[in-house]
C-alpha cells in the first residue's frame, strides 16, 4: 500500500485526470485479500463529497452498496443506471436502494462503476460520477470509458501489486527523456502522431518512435495506457 504522500499524489493525479473527462466525483477503491478468510484490507481514494463519505462509512454502507457488490463479482463496467431496484420487500432486501437514493441526494446522481480484478484475490474499482446527465453515462462505446479503465489498471498496479516491481518500475519511469514526455503530453491533449509532428517538427515516424520507447519504459499496453500511467505518476 501507498505512503501518505504517494497517496496525495495519486488523489491528486486521479483528481486531475477525472477533471480532464469533464467530471469531479470519483472514487477508486483497492481491496486486498488478507490472512483471514473473507476479509480484505481496503484502500480508497476519495473525490466524492465529504460529507457523502462519512455517511457511506458512519452506515457501513460498503457491506451492502450494491455497486460493490456488483463490481466483486463482475469484469464489465457497470452503470448505475442500470441497477435493479428492489421495490415491495422487507426493508433489510431493500437497503441497496438505500444507499443509492441517498447517494443522489449528494449529487451523484449518474455514474459509471469499472472493476478489475487481479492476481490473488486483489480486486479494484474506479467509479465516476456526476449531478448532471452527459453522453458519457449513455454510450458504452464513449472513448473515455476506455481512458478510465487504463487510468484504473495503472492504479491497481501501483497500489496493489507488489512493492519491489513498482519501485523498479518507477525507476523506470524517472527515465523518460524529454522528448518522450513532450509526445506523450500531446497526446493527452488528444493530438494525432501526424499533428504532434508538425507541433514538434520531427517526423510522424520520430514521433512513433518516441511514444513506443515510454510505452515500454511505463510497461504500458499502449499509448492511452502510457498517458494514464504518466500522468498518475506525475511525469506529465
Amino acid at each position: 500500500m501507498l505512503q501518505a504522500e504517494e497517496e496525495d499524489c495519486s488523489r491528486s493525479a486521479l483528481s486531475k485526470f477525472i477533471e480532464a473527462l469533464g467530471f469531479n466525483y470519483f472514487v477508486y477503491a483497492g481491496f486486498k485479500p488478507t490472512d483471514s478468510v473473507r476479509v480484505y484490507s481496503e484502500f480508497i481514494l476519495n473525490g466524492y463529497p465529504e460529507a457523502w463519505r462519512q455517511r457511506y462509512d458512519e452506515k457501513g454502507y460498503s457491506r451492502i452498496d450494491p455497486v460493490v457488490l456488483a463490481c466483486r463479482r463482475s469484469i464489465h463496467p457497470l452503470n448505475w443506471s442500470y441497477l435493479p431496484r428492489v421495490d415491495g420487500v422487507p426493508t433489510d432486501r431493500a437497503l441497496p436502494n438505500i444507499v443509492m437514493d441517498e447517494a443522489r441526494q449528494f449529487g451523484l446522481m449518474y455514474g459509471w462503476s469499472i472493476p478489475l480484478h487481479g492476481p490473488g484475490g486483489s480486486w479494484s474499482l474506479l467509479s465516476i460520477a456526476s449531478r448532471t446527465a452527459d453522453d458519457f453515462f449513455e454510450n458504452e462505446d464513449d472513448p473515455r470509458l476506455w481512458s478510465a479503465y487504463s487510468m484504473l489498471t495503472a492504479l491497481h498496479t501501483t497500489i496493489l501489486e507488489d512493492s519491489a516491481h513498482i519501485q523498479a518500475l518507477g525507476s523506470n519511469c524517472s527515465s523518460l527523456t524529454p522528448r518522450e514526455q513532450e509526445v506523450l503530453i500531446w497526446a493527452a491533449e488528444g493530438k494525432t502522431t501526424w499533428e504532434t509532428s508538425l507541433i514538434l517538427s520531427i517526423s510522424d515516424a520520430t514521433v512513433r518512435f518516441h511514444i513506443k520507447n515510454a510505452v515500454v519504459k511505463l510497461e504500458a499496453s499502449n499509448k492511452t495506457n502510457a498517458v494514464t500511467k504518466a500522468i498518475l505518476y506525475g511525469l506529465i
